[in-house]
């Protein structure tokens, strides 16, 4: 089992292990992309989707804020998760947006 360090990223991982869930098996998880607007909302979609994620624009209407969720199965590494935020911001940083965390219900029966 890799180490994983003491960081957001790793506690929520760890998180997941303690609810029961096996980190050694793909489970879907929820990548968040914060867009200033719907408009980057949509140009970034079909940007990130060939990269293997499925992706919902959604507004909070109390805060005002738009949010591209972006799912996808994989093994819950905390190499992975880094990467992905990485590779997310490398193709929403030029449009005003960013990687903003990761969530899942884990794979816990």
């Amino acid at each position: 089992m890799e180490s994983i360090p003491n960081d957001a990223d790793g506690m929520s991982l760890l998180n997941l292990r303690e609810h029961g869930s096996n980190l050694s098996k793909p489970m879907e998880i929820d990548f968040f992309v914060a867009v200033p607007n719907p408009e980057i909302g949509v140009l970034l979609k079909p940007l990130i989707e060939p990269l293997g994620f499925e992706c919902s624009l959604e507004h909070d209407e109390e805060t005002s804020d738009w949010t591209l969720y972006c799912f996808i199965l994989v093994v819950p590494a905390y190499a992975t998760i880094i990467d992905i935020q990485k590779r997310l911001n490398t193709i929403a940083n030029p449009y005003g947006a960013k990687s903003d965390g990761w969530g899942s219900f884990g794979n816990a029966s």
